[in-house]
């Protein structure tokens, strides 16, 4: 028997993919710096587990398809206090911003269509399109530049009649590259006057250190309403990664009735997670972002300095999100770093990466 093309083709997630030797190394003793995923160790807030310690109900049913009404309100009542004017019928809950994303790419993809995406990118990105039969199309960036791609003409030249949407996130998972309003406007247009979708993820927005007041959101916009699809989390911003709630955001009408018949092919989100996160969205306020953001700022300010006092090592110093992209001074990331867990240690100590593509 012979397994489809579309599994063959898609590759293991580089930041678990040494899942395996970790383990090894750890039963050799070793202690392991995770550096190479997203899981914040800041403390997730207390009311997310009181509500869910509250949760009573004599059967934990299934919760409506699109998301339980009070988390669809407490969505749009988190939206509209940064200014963000949507509806319930905006918002379809998801498990984790990778489903929301997964539902984007089914629902903008046919098989060989292309979405443009800047390079270096969130590996799991090529996963999802892959199954949903799309193929990325990279905009390749430059660490001498910071990572920057929000070129119209540049990203214009790669638009061709198979393009469907160019996806973003911002800030940039995994190079901390923020764009202001004025870049997303550009973006915007590009993807308007080509007839494509905006895709972006913005899990990532408020954890933000850049010169201008806050990163940029497509909702924003909304002339472009009919473009733009936005995926979100509670994962980082609320330090919640185990509760698995996202969203899918969208003013188009059409993206958000497309999405719902996947959303009822799997049924539901999680109903307890689902009141956990109610919590989050109604009640957790701007100075616990402000607060998270500037523990974020702090740790990166030490780590640059760090890594820049290595011989060899080149440093682009993040505008938001929680990574660094670090140009180390060795031939193969993947050697390197199957050489640390399988026959490097400091002290019984070493470290864990995700090899950047």
């Amino acid at each position: 028997m012979k397994l489809s093309r579309k599994a063959l083709q898609s590759d293991f997630s580089p930041m678990r993919k040494y899942y395996k030797a970790s383990i090894e190394a750890k039963n050799r003793g070793i202690s392991i710096y995770h550096l190479n995923i997203g899981q914040p160790d800041i403390e997730t807030p207390k009311e997310y587990f009181k509500a869910i310690r509250g949760f009573n109900s004599k059967t934990d049913a299934y919760a409506p398809s699109q998301g339980s009404e009070d988390l669809l309100a407490a969505v749009v009542k988190y939206y509209k206090s940064i200014g963000q004017d949507i509806t319930k019928d905006n918002v379809v809950i998801t498990t984790g911003g990778s489903e929301a994303l997964l539902f984007a790419a089914i629902c903008t993809m046919d098989y060989g269509d292309e979405v443009l995406i800047p390079e270096p990118f969130y590996p799991n990105y090529a996963t999802i399109f892959n199954a949903a039969g799309g193929v990325i199309k990279p905009i390749h960036t430059l660490h001498s530049e910071d990572y920057f791609y929000a070129d119209p003409k540049k990203i214009g030249k790669l638009i061709t009649r198979k393009t469907k949407a160019l996806l973003l996130s911002n800030p940039n998972n995994p190079t901390g590259t923020a764009i202001g309003d004025k870049q997303m406007l550009d973006m915007l247009e590009l993807c308007r006057e080509n007839d494509i979708f905006l895709i972006c993820d913005e899990v990532y927005r408020e954890i933000y250190f850049g010169k201008e007041q806050k990163s940029s959101s497509a909702l924003q916009f909304r002339d472009y309403d009919e473009n733009v699809v936005v995926i979100d989390s509670a994962s980082k911003r609320f330090s919640c990664c185990g509760s698995r709630i996202g969203a899918l955001i969208s003013r188009n009408n059409d993206i958000i009735q497309n999405s719902l018949k996947f959303a009822q092919a799997r049924l539901s989100v999680s109903t307890i997670n689902q009141a956990g996160a109610i919590a989050l969205f109604d009640g957790i306020t701007e100075k616990y972002s402000k607060e998270l953001c500037e523990k974020y700022k702090r740790r990166i300010d030490v780590a640059v300095s760090e890594l820049e006092k290595i011989p060899g090592v080149e440093v682009s110093v993040p505008a938001g999100a929680f990574y660094i992209m670090a140009a180390l001074p060795i031939e193969d990331a993947d050697e390197f770093q199957s050489w640390l867990l399988s026959s490097f240690d400091d002290n019984k100590e070493t470290v864990m990466f995700a090899p950047g593509r």
